[in-house]
């Protein structure tokens, strides 16, 4: 749902005219905003990997579309990516603890 949400927002940016599609640090914040919301979306869900499995198969569509393009968005995907697996095997071993 987070991906959707910040799908529709980039397409709302450029339908209104409040940014140029060939301008990209508008484009580079909202990636790196939605894959702040993607971590904080994972870390309410410690029991449930699917959420992160989803949000690192969107990532990787953009890295498919970006590479050789776009080495800022290249980059905050691939973080974004290392974190969410990092974070999602945290949760996991912590909730196998508990």
């Amino acid at each position: 749902m987070s991906a959707a949400v910040f799908l529709n927002l980039g397409t709302g940016v450029i339908e209104l005219d409040l940014a140029q599609p060939a301008q990209h640090g508008w484009q580079l914040a909202l990636l790196a905003g939605a894959a702040l919301f993607a971590l904080g979306v994972n870390a309410q869900l410690p029991r449930s990997p699917f959420y992160a499995a989803a949000v690192v198969w969107a990532l990787i569509g953009i890295i498919a579309s970006v590479a050789g393009e776009s080495t800022p968005a290249l980059v905050i995907a691939t973080v974004a990516i290392v974190l969410l697996v990092v974070q999602t095997v945290w949760q996991s071993k912590r909730a196998l603890a508990d």
